[in-house]
């Protein structure tokens, strides 16, 4: 009987040890939110307006990327003829909050209607990138311009000049 009373919490504690204890299962959710692709319009193009070539010397003619504003600069006597000049604007939409990268090209070249004759634009952005307005879930939407410069010297032919560059806006 000794023996047997000897042998009982040996047994307990096995039993005790053999029925690991569990612990209550956590319920996780997992999510993610599918965005759209950014929509980008151009709403005034890029214009120079007219402008008179010096007789002598060379003229820088430009257009500030933030306001449009046109200017000339250099040693030469061109003049700035009337108005009709504008940057070029853009409004990026998509789901707010979100953050772009704008990608303008380095130039733009214009070359002269009926003829080869080219004006080479040096393109200026408003902003490297921006933050869509509003709230994820949202539609937001930011705005920035482009603008650049030309130079016109006695040299240059007389003409209208056009040309398309493209601008592109990336997620971040």
């Amino acid at each position: 009987m000794m023996r047997i009373l000897w042998l009982w919490p040996l047994a307990f504690a096995a039993l005790s040890l053999g029925a690991p204890a569990l612990a209550q299962p956590v319920s996780t959710t997992g999510s993610t939110t599918v965005v759209d692709q950014f929509a980008l319009t151009e709403d005034t193009p890029l214009a120079f307006g007219a402008v008179l070539p010096p007789t002598l010397g060379t003229n820088q003619v430009s257009i500030a990327a933030g306001n449009g504003a046109r200017s000339l600069s250099g040693g030469g006597n061109a003049a700035l003829i009337g108005g009709g000049t504008s940057n070029a604007t853009y409004t990026v939409e998509g789901d707010g909050g979100q953050t772009f990268d704008i990608d303008v090209p380095a130039t733009l070249t214009m070359t002269r209607v009926s003829g080869s004759e080219t004006i080479i634009v040096n393109l200026v952005q408003s902003a490297a990138g921006g933050t869509l307005g509003g709230t994820p879930g949202n539609v937001g939407s930011a705005n920035f311009g482009v603008g650049g410069d030309f130079t016109v010297s006695s040299a240059t032919v007389v003409g209208v000049y056009t040309g398309t560059f493209n601008v592109t806006v990336d997620n971040n």
